[in-house]
């Protein structure tokens, strides 16, 4: 049987991390870069890329919020390997 984890406590640092990719996203569309390949324009690219990650810390929060609040956690992330947490019990 494996360690029961609680999923709540995972939900706000998702959010925090949601909400930091969507501003940096936001800070790189609307900033122009002088170089060669973006030629003083905003890198939409990654602006792209991060608002992507934090859609999927979003949709990772929302689906831990949506689970029973103790329930077999299967979230292998490599933030989440806090030892007390990830333990099996046999």
């Amino acid at each position: 049987m494996r360690n029961i984890v609680e999923a709540g406590k995972f939900i706000a640092p998702s959010l925090r991390q949601a909400w930091a990719d969507f501003l940096v996203a936001a800070f790189l569309k609307r900033t122009p870069v002088q170089d060669e390949i973006h030629n003083g324009n905003p890198p939409y690219d990654a602006a792209m890329a991060k608002f992507q990650q934090a859609l999927e810390k979003l949709l990772g929060a929302y689906l831990l919020q949506r689970l029973p609040s103790r329930s077999y956690l299967v979230f292998a992330h490599r933030y989440l390997t806090d030892r007390d947490t990830w333990t099996d019990v046999q």
